[in-house]
């Protein structure tokens, strides 16, 4: 049985990632096509322009006042649209995309080697993250998802709808659909980042999920900076990694306090019906 198609974006100038890709894919015989990136060094003038000028109206609210989509976030964004277009234009009805710079395992292998139940939870998604994080660029930490609408995978892990945000675009299964909806918003100018376009992909109607356990991280080639999504210097980076530290002080309070809610729901025997709840399968 054919495997899900695979499209590896990778730069010209990147050997050594083509190189690191090709030893893995082989190693777990996987078949794939590498799809030419652009670079975002060659990017013209008039691109750089238009693209931040579609930028600006909500993307420097959302990173900051002094954040601009730089050359190689134009670029990368740039290499998905296109791919997108690739995929509406050979009718596929999904593929996977990864970038040049990860890392997997034989986990990876076996998701490929479940098509049909692949195509069949794909029927409930338009995009599946197969490796994500928050805003603490930890890609080694599992999803959380909600309670309804989760698709078993196999004992181990789960595709579901997170209830929080995560970003990356470093390997993804997108249907065509899917790619129709990105390509939509993105454009030939892109107006945002393709990590950040997959996180808030539900704003433009993709039905996006996540594996409960990521199966792709970044490689030893991985390098943030050329993404340079996640700056330290950020306000909105500071007000999150605050929060975070914030959380951790206060984890034994709020365990003892979910403690007494689930002791008040026991003992009240409180039904809680799915419309009550934000995460239903309504939402999708």
């Amino acid at each position: 049985m054919d495997q899900i198609k695979i499209f590896v974006i990778n730069l010209k100038r990147s050997p050594e990632r083509r190189n690191e890709i090709i030893r893995q894919m082989n190693l777990y015989e996987l078949k794939f096509e590498f799809f030419e990136a652009i670079d975002g060094k060659l990017i013209s003038a008039e691109t750089i322009q238009k693209s931040r000028e579609r930028s600006d109206h909500w993307y420097k609210v959302d990173e900051g006042q002094d954040a601009t989509m730089k050359l190689g976030e134009i670029g990368v964004a740039m290499s998905h649209y296109n791919l997108y277009q690739k995929i509406i234009s050979d009718n596929l009805d999904l593929a996977i995309i990864i970038e040049d710079d990860v890392n997997f395992d034989k986990r990876f292998q076996q998701f490929l080697q479940s098509r049909n139940q692949v195509k069949s939870i794909m029927k409930n998604f338009d995009l599946i993250l197969l490796g994500y994080c928050t805003h603490d660029a930890k890609f080694d930490h599992g999803a959380v998802c909600s309670y309804w609408g989760r698709n078993k995978i196999s004992k181990n892990y789960y595709v579901g709808i997170p209830v929080i945000w995560y970003w990356s675009a470093i390997a993804y299964v997108v249907s065509r659909k899917g790619a129709l909806l990105l390509s939509q918003k993105q454009g030939q100018f892109p107006c945002v980042t393709a990590d950040i376009l997959t996180a808030n992909s539900p704003q433009y109607g993709v039905k996006l999920g996540v594996l409960s356990k990521p199966i792709v991280w970044p490689g030893p080639h991985n390098n943030l900076s050329t993404i340079q999504l996640l700056d330290p210097n950020r306000n909105q980076i500071k007000r999150e990694l605050k929060m975070e530290d914030h959380k951790k002080r206060d984890f034994k309070s709020l365990k003892r306090s979910l403690q007494n809610l689930k002791a008040i729901l026991r003992k009240e025997k409180v039904k809680i019906k799915r419309r009550q709840y934000l995460f239903t399968t309504d939402r999708y």
